[in-house]
């Protein structure tokens, strides 16, 4: 059994680098491996559950990665880390918030119900994930609660819930980003912010400067290092610095009658399409295309000028 949680923890790291292939069939030729007369006993082990279960949210099958954790976390024999916990939790946040997506289409009362179901769900794994940031934080910690109140804002409807979950969502990567400056905290602590200011949570002039200042430095220090040793992730998070950048800064004067600069809006394009160019994976684009749809549905509806701006990268990005 020993072999075969490094196996599932093998492909688990091809999946998170972009491997090719119908992951169920790896994950199903690993399992057809197992000696018939062992199968139960050795599925009935935690550490083999668990690792199946990571492989399965690398490929982004939530349903069994859920059942996979859950069988580990209660299972008699074989360890888990905590690490199945902090995923368990993600993992049914990241099927919630799939879930009502694809909710688009049902009736008006079905539609609501699966809003209040899924609600119930993310706030299940944010306790969860509470629970773990208080006893032993860490930044993956902090970043994952920032993350479920992120999808919890697109559940929740336009109002007091949704703007409140903004706000923790900021708070949470703000907390991930002082333990360890990051970028992809940093950005999405900045997207809150604005996302709940909009809707009358403002910041103080002195914290939204200070903002403002270290996003600055971020963003040289990135392009330095993408300068001198590029890869996509400091490419993306490059552009997404630079996006939350044009974001937060109200548009210059202009004179009337005369038309807008497109020369920022398009710096922040080609920021986007030279990420993708260094040979993204289509997890990568995914990941990032993920992040813009959310600002695309919480952006308010009458700034056109920035919507516009968010919809261009999308359309770029699909």
């Amino acid at each position: 059994p020993r072999e075969l949680v490094v196996e599932f923890e093998n492909l688990a790291a091809d999946l998170r680098a972009g491997a090719q292939g119908d992951a169920g069939e790896k994950i199903a030729a690993r399992l057809g491996r197992i000696p018939a007369s062992q199968k139960n006993r050795w599925l009935a082990r935690g550490d083999v559950q668990a690792a199946l279960g990571l492989a399965w949210g690398e490929a982004r099958s939530w349903p069994e990665a859920i059942a996979c954790l859950e069988a580990s976390l209660t299972a008699d024999y074989g360890d888990c880390t905590m690490r199945v916990i902090e995923q368990y939790a993600n993992f049914r946040v990241r099927h919630a918030a799939e879930v009502w997506q694809q909710a688009a289409r049902q009736t008006a009362k079905v539609r609501e119900q699966t809003r209040q179901a899924q609600i119930e769900c993310i706030e299940s794994a944010i306790l969860d994930l509470d629970m773990l940031c208080r006893r032993a934080p860490t930044v993956e910690r902090f970043s994952l609660l920032g993350s479920a109140y992120k999808r919890l804002a697109l559940v929740e409807k336009e109002g007091p819930r949704r703007t409140e979950a903004l706000v923790n969502m900021a708070q949470h990567y703000r907390l991930a980003h002082a333990r360890r400056p990051d970028a992809y905290a940093f950005t999405n602590w900045l997207a809150g912010s604005l996302l709940a200011a909009q809707r009358g949570e403002g910041q103080a002039a002195g914290e939204a400067a200070a903002q403002q200042r270290e996003l600055d430095a971020m963003v040289r220090e990135l392009a330095a290092r993408n300068e001198s040793d590029p890869s996509f992730w400091d490419s993306a998070s490059l552009a997404d610095l630079q996006l939350v950048r044009l974001l937060s800064q109200a548009p210059p004067p202009r004179k009337r009658g005369a038309a807008a600069s497109p020369a920022p809006a398009m710096a922040v394009l080609a920021a986007y399409r030279n990420a993708i160019a260094r040979g993204a994976s289509p997890r990568e684009v995914s990941s990032v295309a993920e992040h813009i749809a959310f600002l695309i549905e919480l952006w308010a509806p009458d700034d056109k000028a920035n919507r516009r701006i968010l919809e261009q990268i999308q359309e770029n990005l699909s």
